[in-house]
């Protein structure tokens, strides 16, 4: 009868070991994929996506902060046009895959649409 009990026991333990474990688990899983509200600390520029605003504060003070606004200089990534200094945008080459909406571009100069001579 002690056997049984044993067996049980340990039984019992490894179930709810287990049971911690994936909840932790899936816990985190989802931590992980939850966007990064203004002022939320990010890592660096290829931290972007991760944030709401879409910009990981990376020029200047780099206090590495999602920020509404940042100063990238020309070549430098990006995935909005705020990211970038006055008189750039960010170019977003066009997407080869259908099913990603948001990708990494670059700060570049404001096209100018002057007519030719």
């Amino acid at each position: 009868m002690p056997q049984l009990q044993t067996k049980m026991f340990f039984s019992i333990m490894l179930f709810v070991m287990l049971f911690f474990v994936l909840t932790n688990a899936v816990r985190n899983d989802l931590k992980k994929r939850q966007l990064l509200d203004q002022g939320q600390p990010c890592k660096n520029e290829y931290d972007d996506l991760h944030c709401t605003t879409l910009i990981c504060h990376i020029k200047g003070e780099d206090i590495h902060k999602c920020q509404l606004t940042d100063e990238r200089d020309v070549g430098i990534t990006c995935v909005v046009s705020e990211a970038c200094k006055t008189g750039l945008v960010c170019f977003v080459p066009a997407s080869s895959s259908p099913t990603s909406t948001v990708s990494n571009g670059t700060c570049q100069p404001t096209p100018t649409n002057a007519p030719k001579q």
